[in-house]
């Protein structure tokens, strides 16, 4: 039998770290944004927290959890998101 990657039995052997920064991202001359990035896989649980983005005028910020057990699984998920225009007449 191969375990599910996602299974308890396949997260808890492994223990990672990943981060990432964006300071400026540009198109062009244009400053988009920037962002950062910080998720870890420890005893079983895979998290982000958090994944944050800076736009032009707001941010966006996500947090993120997955732990599984032997009969179910815990997910929980927030989500922050200020002064974020999606066009004309649809600011958040």
């Amino acid at each position: 039998d191969v375990p599910s990657l996602l299974s308890s039995e396949s997260l808890s052997r492994l223990n990672a770290t990943l981060s990432i920064e964006m300071a400026k991202v540009l198109s062009g001359k244009d400053t988009l944004g920037s962002g950062t990035l910080h998720s870890t896989l420890e005893a079983g649980r895979f998290s982000i927290d958090p994944l944050q983005l800076g736009l032009a005028d707001g941010t966006a910020k996500l947090e993120f959890s997955f732990y599984p057990t032997a009969t179910e699984a815990e997910i929980a998920l927030s989500t922050t998101i200020r002064n974020l225009d999606l066009g004309i007449g649809w600011p958040i």
